[in-house]
């Protein structure tokens, strides 16, 4: 019999827990897996996070897992006093691409009963985002709201296919950052008290969505029990001027937060090419720019990420 359930243990036991290898082979040979259904996410969350994440798991007859689905929490609109936290699941649930159509909505549908009854008066809201190639899934059981939205998607196999694409002003910008004293690093525990202010002062002014600052802080605590995140910062003249935080998973980096400081002129390039070369130096091949938001909707950061060219894809998000 089919059944989903949450684990909730804490990093170390989940690195021990018998089906932590499953999982993360699940996801990892998964055409549409990502870093936020890996279970070092669910590791992160659970070990810094004040808020449940929610991992759900669906196994077959045999107790092999075929589908599943996570969302973390995050503050969401903070002008909005009745939805003080969120749940966002990004990449949309998953299912094992061998079960048969039937067996796939059944599935989905069990996942998504589940998760949603995750809600609660802290919690009155989940979004689900299903990126990466899984626009126009017929599976959005129960869903009140959907929303089509942009995605901009980057080749970066080389640092000359990084340029390719870009617009000429672009370009330009960043023959002067290479020859500024611009650098991008890993963070370590001396960064994050002024890239958490960064990080703090943009997202209050643009009312965005935000993970917990402990799970920052956690990502740089873990860096070696863990490869899925990594916070990166860069800097001019050893001053903090930009950071982001990335996923990857087999060939993709993501740019899940990304934060400059428009003071300094250039920070916001400089910033972005750097978690573009960081991500291409480790051998990823392409840069998920996660998201530009609704076609025909002012969106402040399309413009500026579509200077660096690549390609745009659709996808729906939707609540639970």
């Amino acid at each position: 019999m089919s059944y989903a359930y949450s684990l909730h243990e804490q990093a170390m036991l989940l690195l021990k827990h018998p089906k932590y290898n499953e999982w993360a082979s699940f996801v990892e040979h998964h055409p549409h897996g990502s870093p936020f259904q890996h279970p070092d996410c669910h590791a992160l969350f659970s070990s810094y996070g004040k808020l449940p994440h929610k991992a759900l798991l669906h196994f077959d007859q045999e107790d092999h897992i075929d589908g599943i689905i996570t969302a973390y929490p995050c503050s969401f609109f903070p002008q909005w006093p009745a939805i003080p936290h969120a749940l966002i699941g990004i990449n949309a649930p998953l299912v094992d691409p061998h079960c048969t159509p039937l067996q796939a909505q059944t599935i989905l549908y069990q996942l998504h009963s589940a998760l949603r009854k995750s809600k609660n008066r802290q919690t009155p809201l989940i979004e689900v985002r299903e990126m990466n190639g899984k626009s126009g899934s017929p599976y959005r059981t129960g869903s009140t709201k959907t929303r089509l939205y942009l995605n901009l998607v980057k080749e970066i196999t080389s640092p000359e296919t990084i340029l390719q694409g870009s617009s000429p002003t672009l370009k330009r910008e960043i023959q002067r950052i290479r020859r500024s004293p611009f650098t991008t690093e890993e963070a370590v525990k001396e960064d994050l008290v002024p890239l958490l202010h960064l990080f703090k002062r943009l997202y209050r002014k643009i009312r965005k969505p935000m993970i917990a600052k402990s799970i920052l802080r956690g990502i740089v605590d873990s860096k070696r029990e863990q490869y899925s995140f990594r916070l990166i910062v860069t800097k001019r003249e050893g001053r903090i001027c930009g950071g982001a935080l990335l996923g990857f998973c087999k060939e993709t980096c993501y740019e899940w937060y990304i934060v400059s400081d428009r003071t300094i002129k250039d920070s916001g390039v400089a910033t972005t090419w750097g978690a573009m070369e960081y991500a291409q130096q480790r051998g990823y091949k392409q840069f998920d720019f996660m998201g530009i938001g609704r076609e025909g909707i002012p969106y402040g950061v399309r413009r500026f990420k579509l200077k660096f060219g690549g390609t745009i894809t659709t996808y729906h998000r939707y609540w639970l």
